[in-house]
């Protein structure tokens, strides 16, 4: 029974092998070309003037899909769903300036800065303030906009987080607990 292992285990390897040979070859018999701004593209990546309306096809279980988007920049995306977040934790945030982080020795660019909190928040309720500062969430540091917006928006309702926060006045940093809503 021993010397069977190793043809077993090899007899697994090569069935994988085939098989992701297969779907690759599957895939690319099967796969339709698509198109972006009325070009044809091979592969997914497209570019096109910030601002301009551009109409990509999509091809999905053999049905032909055209849509209408206005490119935007990176910058743009991640301010506007900053804002969506401000639900999630009840506050509207912008990015460390050099500043601050020369004030609070923090790391480039590190956090977010509070620059409105409602008043009904979960953060209001525990003493942020304008012009704090959120460091972490879990654990997770906060090198910029972009990664507070993702971690926000993985939040779940009742979760519980705990923030790295920055008081602004005195520049004491501190953890607390919030419960998002």
């Amino acid at each position: 029974m021993k010397r069977l292992w190793p043809c077993r285990l090899l007899k697994v390897v090569f069935f994988n092998v085939i098989l992701i040979e297969m779907v690759c070859v599957a895939a690319l018999w099967t796969a339709a070309p698509a198109s972006y701004g009325g070009k044809e593209i091979l592969d997914s990546v497209a570019t096109s003037l910030i601002g301009h309306e551009v109409k990509p096809t999509l091809f999905q279980n053999g049905k032909k899909q055209t849509l209408t988007v206005r490119a935007g920049n990176q910058q743009e995306m991640i301010k506007k769903q900053a804002s969506s977040v401000k639900g999630r934790l009840g506050v509207d945030v912008r990015p460390v300036n050099s500043k601050e982080v020369e004030r609070h020795g923090l790391n480039s660019h590190q956090g977010v800065v509070l620059i409105r909190v409602h008043p009904d928040s979960p953060l209001a309720g525990i003493g942020f303030e304008v012009n704090d500062m959120i460091l972490e969430i879990n654990g997770h540091a906060i090198n910029d906009l972009e990664v507070f917006v993702d971690l926000v928006s993985a939040l779940k309702p009742q979760q519980r987080i705990m923030l790295l926060g920055l008081d602004h006045r005195s520049g004491q940093t501190g953890y607390v607990l919030v419960v998002v809503p």
